[in-house]
């Protein structure tokens, strides 16, 4: 089977192509060790962004930031409602 064989299926979750991976549409062929390192980075960047948002808010009341995050979850829902269906083919 052809690496583009194997991409057309769900190009959003990463195809072993031999020892390649198609990632993402359109999508991109990296090499085993290409991937492993881009989650390794992706991973330590998420737990970095996590470590920054607990020090900036070490010393805020829980009861405002979970009222700040309610705030923003209902923003964002009505930019998503009030936004234009597009549909993929």
């Amino acid at each position: 089977m052809s690496a583009r064989q194997q991409v057309d299926g769900d190009a959003t979750q990463p195809t072993a192509a031999g020892p390649w991976f198609a990632i993402g549409v359109p999508s991109v062929v990296i090499s085993l060790e290409q991937y492993e390192q881009f989650q390794s980075q992706a991973t330590r960047e998420v737990f970095d962004t996590i470590r920054e948002i607990h020090d900036r808010n070490r010393d805020a009341d829980p009861d405002e930031i979970e009222a700040e995050i309610a705030r923003a979850v209902i923003e964002v829902r009505q930019e998503d409602h009030a936004a234009p269906t597009t549909r993929r083919h």
